[in-house]
């Protein structure tokens, strides 16, 4: 797939942007809610993190699902089919 590079460009800026996003509120709540305690702001802020990287990650496989090229049925039955080994 060729997508323009403008197209391209403004998808990483709004992936950026999330990220920055996630990273720098997941901070916020950590420190908030930590009442002090490193150790509680460090794990809440891994959590929250780790829960968008997830979600970006799934969002992403997603996306490339939708942007492929349809296939007939046969073709879609052909491909997954695997021969037994031996």
């Amino acid at each position: 797939m060729n997508f323009s590079l403008t197209r391209r460009l403004c998808a990483e800026f709004v992936g950026t942007a999330f990220l920055l996003m996630a990273a720098v509120g997941s901070g916020i709540m950590g420190d908030r809610l930590s009442g002090g305690n490193v150790a509680i702001a460090l794990l809440a802020n891994s959590i929250a993190t780790g829960a968008c990287a997830d979600q970006c990650r799934k969002w992403r496989i997603a996306v490339k699902t939708m942007a492929m090229p349809r296939r007939s049925a046969a073709a879609i039955t052909s491909l997954s089919r695997t021969e037994p080994p031996g």
